[in-house]
């Protein structure tokens, strides 16, 4: 699942069982993974239930950030997300928290576009 929020970017799937050595994922263990580590600190001082979380580096990933956090805990997160949610345009929203870097906003226009493109029209048909 890919989460966009003002506090940045998160690309959230099941951890691996055993740590990561098994092929089977744990059902219960989510792996909050970021380009920008900045974005788990956000995250983390946003909710502190966090804070305890494990977090690894992983250089030379498409992910170089994670967080271990379990699929209960991260549904508060996301449910807190959703109930704090107080702006009418989220891309202004971002370029005016400053959480992030400038490139974070551009990023979102540029999905924004290509996601455009999905959009169903009748000269596409």
């Amino acid at each position: 699942m890919w989460l966009m929020t003002p506090l940045g970017f998160y690309s959230t799937v099941c951890a691996r069982a055993d740590g990561g050595k098994s092929p089977d994922l744990d059902p219960d263990l989510l792996m909050v993974r970021v380009r920008d580590p900045q974005h788990l600190d956000n995250l983390q001082s946003q909710f502190p239930q966090l804070r305890g979380c494990t977090r690894t580096s992983s250089i030379g990933t498409d992910y170089p950030a994670r967080m271990f956090v379990s699929k209960r805990m991260w549904a508060d997160v996301v449910r807190a997300l959703v109930l704090d949610l107080d702006y009418g345009n989220f891309k202004s929203r971002v370029s005016a928290a400053r959480l992030t870097a400038p490139s974070y906003g551009a990023a979102l226009h540029s999905v924004w576009s290509v996601m455009h493109r999905v959009e169903p029209r009748e000269d596409r048909r």
